[in-house]
């Protein structure tokens, strides 16, 4: 499944629907700065402090206390509005762009990593129930025990819901959920360069095991189903 894709989409709906969203509007509170930032990006264009308070749905005073700390290292800028002086018109720098950038391609792949856990089956019904507009409980994974967590994250609805994934049309009654399909082709040497840094850096593991996963599993499916 193309999980990137859904977790863009999730992305997009925490920095589109803020305030609705409780535990998104708690999320704000507890990383401020990077949430507005990726606000003023999505924006793409100046917004006033005002209207950013009522977006996220935090006080005007915590929104400014958090513009002051973006202005201070460079990632934002202040003016006056042009037609009112009293309103305060934010927007972001060269820098500040460059870090949105950062903690939206984290913000993604955090996501992605969440929803790789779900499998076919509970990923289809995770997407039955986001078009009929029900919250799910997402599950989560722990690498270290191949196993779940106990922990789980709550995912809101959306109009439009991208879903990820290497195996994802292998499954007929998958795709019958499905209005529009893309597929990405990419080099094998590419996919298990991308697989080494990832498993060794983010998840521990040694070369020799994700290369023994590798040869064992990955690739013999990836021939299976995909090929």
């Amino acid at each position: 499944m193309e999980y990137e894709k859904l977790a863009k989409e999730l992305v997009g709906m925490q920095v589109e629907n803020a305030r609705p969203l409780s535990w998104i509007a708690d999320c704000i509170a507890a990383r401020g700065e990077e949430q507005l930032l990726l606000m003023l990006a999505h924006r793409d264009k100046a917004v006033c402090a005002g209207e950013l308070a009522e977006c996220v749905g935090l006080t005007s005073g915590r929104v400014a206390n958090i513009l002051k700390q973006l202005e201070r290292k460079g990632y934002i800028e202040r003016t006056p509005g042009t037609q009112d002086k009293r309103k305060v018109l934010v927007c972001l720098t060269a820098a500040g762009r460059e870090y949105a950038k950062q903690v939206y391609r984290k913000e993604v792949d955090g996501y992605a990593w969440l929803l790789r856990v779900l499998g076919e089956t509970d990923a289809r019904e995770f997407m039955r129930l986001l078009k009929q507009g029900v919250a799910i409980e997402c599950p989560t994974y722990d690498y270290t025990v191949h196993n779940r967590a106990e922990e789980v994250l709550r995912i809101e609805p959306k109009k439009v819901i991208v879903v990820e994934g290497i195996l994802i049309f292998q499954s007929k009654r998958l795709c019958e959920e499905m209005d529009i399909k893309i597929f990405v082709d990419a080099d094998a040497d590419v996919r298990l360069c991308r697989r080494i840094r990832r498993d060794v850096k983010k998840r521990g593991r040694t070369i020799d095991s994700v290369i023994e996963q590798y040869l064992t599993t990955v690739k013999p499916m990836h021939e299976q189903f995909i090929e």
